[in-house]
């Protein structure tokens, strides 16, 4: 499995940066939840970046164990800054934790449930609320 560090490493190649040159979603220690659409704003501050090979590192990512975590427990998507944009929908959290279950198995239990929560029945704390 593919760790939120290791995913640092191979976007700032991709994008020809260090790690402390990319946008403020992509920096700290855990993986943040990102805004719809932002492949698009990314490929505009980095135009020389391998468009093909960013939407497969995009892709790569957003199914990762590291990001469906924070899709079930986040309550926002941010943009580049880091920012809060939009909620996160409850389908989108459903479909986070079904998906978390089978690259996972046993994680729900590991988390003191049977079967992965409903989206309304496990409510992030205000501490990710805030952090995305």
């Amino acid at each position: 499995m593919t760790t939120f560090r290791e995913f640092q490493y191979e976007l700032a190649t991709l994008l020809r940066c260090n790690v402390a040159e990319l946008p403020p979603v992509f920096q700290g220690e855990r993986a943040r939840v990102l805004a719809i659409g932002i492949f698009f704003d990314l490929r505009a501050l980095y135009p020389r970046a391998d468009g093909e090979r960013l939407r497969d590192w995009f892709g790569r990512y957003t199914a990762s164990a590291p990001y469906l975590k924070r899709v079930a427990r986040a309550n926002y998507r941010n943009d580049l800054q880091g920012r809060n944009v939009t909620r996160i929908s409850k389908d989108s959290k459903q479909a986070a934790r079904r998906r978390l279950a089978i690259l996972e198995p046993g994680y729900w239990q590991r988390q003191g449930t049977e079967t992965p929560p409903s989206a309304d029945t496990h409510p992030a704390p205000a501490s990710e609320a805030a952090n995305g």
